[in-house]
C-alpha cells in the first residue's frame, strides 16, 4: 500500500490529561512537486484508556482550516462509536473543477475545545489524504502529559537575539533551544528529518534557517515520546526550491567545538552546523 505524499506534525506540546485543550496539526509538502489533494480526514479516538485521545462523552470540538492561497476547505465533523472524526475537503480556488494544489506553503488545522481524557500517556490521530490517485492514511503519535516544573521547553532565536520568537523570514539564521542541558537519547524533529542531539548541549544552530513554516519537536528517543513541540512561521516566503535542500540539510548537531550561550548557561559542547 503506498504511503502518505504529505507530513503531519503537531504545532504544540504534550495535551494536559483531563483539561480541555487545542491542538494545531501541520500539513505539509515535503516534496518538490506539487500534491494535488481531495480530501483531510482526521480520526481522533474517544476512549477512557491512556492510548485513547478524548474523555467519552466528549462533544464536538471546533475546526480552523488555514489554507495556503488558492486552496479554499470545509471542514465536516461526525461522531463514530469511538472517534471522532474531522473531514476537510479541499477545493482549488484558482482553477475550479480541478484538485487543489499544495506546494511549500503548509495548511494548518487547529482543533478547539478537545475535552483530553484523564489518563497521562501515548496516543494516535489518524490522518488520511486523498489524491485523485488513492486514498492513503498514517497515524500521528501525541503525548498526554502533566506539566511539571522539570518540563523542558523548547525555544527559537534569531541571530544573536536573546527573546524567543515564533516567525521569521526565509533563510533567516535560527538557533533552536531549551531551557537545561539535555540528557542522553534526544533528538530534534523537523521536515521531515530527525537530528541527533549531544547529551549535555543547550541548543542547535541552524544557519541556514527555514523556507516554510515548520514543526520542530524535541524528542526523546528512548521513551519515544515528545518533550516539547514549537512552530515557527515563516512570514513572506520566497519559495526558491534550489535552495530548500540545502537549508535543512545544513543542520547537524554533532559535537564540533565549545561554545558559550550567555541565556543558556555556561560553555557547553554544541553542535556545530555545516
Amino acid at each position: 500500500m503506498p504511503s502518505p505524499q504529505l507530513d503531519y506534525l503537531p504545532g504544540n506540546g504534550p495535551l494536559p490529561p483531563g483539561s480541555t485543550a487545542c491542538l494545531d496539526l501541520i500539513v505539509s509538502n515535503p516534496l518538490r512537486d506539487p500534491v494535488e489533494l481531495k480530501e483531510l480526514r482526521l480520526t481522533l479516538p474517544l476512549g477512557s484508556g491512556a492510548n485513547d485521545l478524548l474523555a467519552p462523552g466528549a462533544s464536538q470540538p471546533v475546526a480552523e482550516v488555514r489554507t495556503p492561497d488558492g486552496i479554499i476547505a470545509d471542514a465536516d465533523l461526525a461522531q463514530e462509536a469511538d472517534a471522532w472524526t474531522v473531514t476537510i475537503t479541499l477545493k482549488n480556488n484558482e482553477h475550479p473543477g480541478t484538485p487543489a494544489q499544495l506546494t511549500r506553503d503548509p495548511l494548518v488545522i487547529t482543533l478547539n475545545g478537545l475535552l483530553i481524557n484523564d489518563q497521562p500517556g501515548d496516543t494516535t490521530v489518524t490522518c488520511a489524504e486523498t489524491t485523485p490517485q488513492a486514498t492513503t492514511a498514517t497515524t500521528l503519535p501525541l503525548t498526554k502529559a502533566r506539566s511539571t516544573t522539570a518540563t523542558r521547553r523548547l525555544w527559537a532565536f534569531g541571530d544573536g537575539e536573546d527573546r524567543p520568537r515564533t516567525t521569521v523570514t526565509a533563510g533567516q539564521p535560527l538557533t533552536l533551544a531549551w531551557n537545561s542541558q539535555l540528557p542522553p537519547g534526544q533528538a530534534l524533529y523537523y521536515g521531515g528529518r530527525s537530528v541527533p542531539l549531544d547529551e549535555g548541549s543547550t541548543h542547535c544552530p541552524l544557519p541556514g534557517g527555514i523556507q516554510r513554516t515548520t514543526a520542530f519537536t524535541l524528542w526523546n528517543t528512548t521513551q519515544q515520546q515528545a518533550v516539547d513541540t514549537l512552530a515557527v512561521t515563516v512570514l513572506d516566503p520566497h519559495w526558491n526550491r534550489l535552495d530548500i535542500d540545502q537549508a535543512l540539510t545544513s543542520a547537524t548537531c554533532t559535537v564540533g567545538g565549545r561554545s558559550r550561550n550567555s541565556r543558556h548557561g555556561a560553555a557547553t559542547d554544541v553542535g556545530e552546523a555545516g
